[in-house]
């Protein structure tokens, strides 16, 4: 009974758990392609209300020339959770003029806290384009709020 039942679980898990391919994507990853180091934000979506939607800087510094992986949720793929959750937002950060307290904001107060150096906002068909690739500075964002 007790072989059965791991059977059954193990056939569970590898069949309801989602394939890394074309059209499942466990990470995004940001280029730094600038000659500065920079650091990552990232709106978080927690629940369904626009009061669930928060903002974190990471405390994560990509050199220059670097590629920072962000992973996506557990147990899915970055296309299913952005088809539940909306547009990916991220903040490229200047992690010499942000403040010390790394962690959440109201995404409305994360300009007063961080020299923010490009807002990116991308739909899931954007994404998918890019092959879940953003590349720092070169492609084009919401410009920082002065």
């Amino acid at each position: 009974m007790k072989k059965l039942l791991f059977i059954i679980v193990l056939f569970l898990l590898t069949n309801c758990y989602k394939k890394e391919g074309p059209n499942c994507h466990y990470s995004i990853y940001l280029n730094n392609n600038s000659n500065s180091i920079i650091s990552t934000g990232i709106k978080l979506i927690s629940g369904n209300s626009i009061e669930s939607r928060t903002c974190n800087i990471a405390e994560n510094i990509i050199y220059p020339n670097g590629i920072y992986e962000l992973p996506g949720p557990l147990y899915t793929c970055w296309e299913d959770e952005m088809k539940v959750a909306g547009d990916f937002e991220i903040f490229v950060v200047d992690p010499k003029k942000t403040d010390d307290n790394y962690g959440f904001y109201n995404c409305d107060s994360i300009y007063s806290y961080n020299k923010i150096l490009r807002h990116y906002l991308f739909t899931l068909e954007e994404m998918q384009a890019r092959d879940f690739m953003i590349n720092y500075p070169e492609d084009e964002g919401i410009e920082p709020k002065e």
